[in-house]
């Protein structure tokens, strides 16, 4: 029997009361839409998609930071969907999460020993001094030193920083990081450095990561695959390389397309089409969620939803267009 995936979603629903049109009528915004995805051990699954696409929503879900409408989540294999949050407590520390600003995940008033001891305070019985070691190893391994124990956060670069969130989301050996656009407030160079220290982290400890992002550049560099959303739902996935190379959704073409290339002339040459119109409402349900931007949609897209179909080179897509090709 196969090992469990570290995390697994399985048609996972998230939804909001938002208020629409001159009146303010209460409406349903689809956050998440039957989405499902697993993370396997050790591997790096990176989830892409513009703003707003439900990124973020589903990465809280699975540490129940946000309330489901449908659909389960399962960590280590135990469906933690409807479990006592005092039942959750034990699973939490299997699974951390780093924040895309590390100034506001870290409490300006706490010191850097204090903010990457808290979660040791909480989950193991550790005293004083063995925390204080735990915590002088941690800086060591992410790239800083134990002279920055008694600084507080404001004293630190924004590169810095990060370490230390990365620091903290380790500290209690979790199987398993969810990265929330960890280095989109970070300059190029920076940048390269957290992806470096990501990767080392998982060759190091194994632990496994869901990566999210809107920079493909980054993506390509660190996952091994990829699953593309668009307005709550996963339209893709597959292997990275075979995403990158070979899309199969009409959406994870046009975000390709959309990437800049140095050379202009290589740029014009692989021009595409453009991406339509605006993202519609959310709290649409009819057809495929890309269809009213989706320059090959057909009356079939608008009228209903696909579902997934066999990629060649790995994965699935989400796409009519597929029908024939796996036909």
């Amino acid at each position: 029997m196969s090992e469990p995936s570290i995390v697994e979603i399985s048609d996972l629903e998230v939804a909001f009361k938002v208020r629409t049109g001159r009146r303010g009528k209460r409406e349903l915004l689809r956050a998440v839409n039957r989405a499902s995805l697993s993370v396997g051990r050790g591997e790096t699954v990176a989830v892409v998609g513009e703003s707003g696409s439900g990124k973020s929503t589903m990465a809280r879900a699975v540490l129940r930071q946000v309330a489901l409408r449908g659909g389960t989540v399962r960590i280590d294999g135990v469906d933690v969907t409807s479990m006592r949050s005092r039942e959750f407590r034990a699973l939490r520390r299997k699974v951390q999460m780093v924040f895309q600003d590390p100034y506001s995940s870290l409490d300006p008033a706490m010191t850097v020993a204090e903010s990457i001891a808290e979660p040791l305070v909480v989950h193991t019985n550790l005293n004083r001094r063995e925390r204080h070691d735990r915590v002088a190893e941690l800086l060591d391994v992410v790239g800083l030193s134990a002279r920055h124990l008694d600084r507080y956060p404001y004293e630190f670069s924004g590169g810095q920083r990060q370490r230390l969130a990365i620091a903290r989301a380790v500290a209690l050996n979790p199987e398993a990081v969810l990265c929330d656009e960890p280095v989109s407030a970070l300059d190029m160079s920076t940048q390269n450095q957290i992806i470096n220290l990501l990767k080392d982290l998982q060759a190091q400890f194994g632990v496994s990561l869901l990566f999210i992002s809107h920079d493909l550049a980054v993506v390509r560099h660190i996952a091994h695959r990829v699953a593309v959303m668009y307005l709550g739902s996963i339209v893709e996935t597959g292997p990275a390389e075979r995403v990158f190379s070979r899309p199969a959704h009409p959406y994870t073409k046009a975000l390709l397309a959309a990437v800049p290339v140095p050379d202009p002339e290589v740029q014009q040459a692989g021009r595409r089409p453009s991406i339509r119109g605006d993202a519609f409402s959310g709290t649409t349900t009819a057809g495929c969620p890309f269809a009213g931007r989706c320059p090959e949609a057909m009356d079939l897209c608008r009228e209903q939803t696909p579902p997934d179909f066999p990629v060649d080179g790995g994965g699935v897509g989400a796409c009519w267009l597929l029908a024939e090709k796996v036909a």
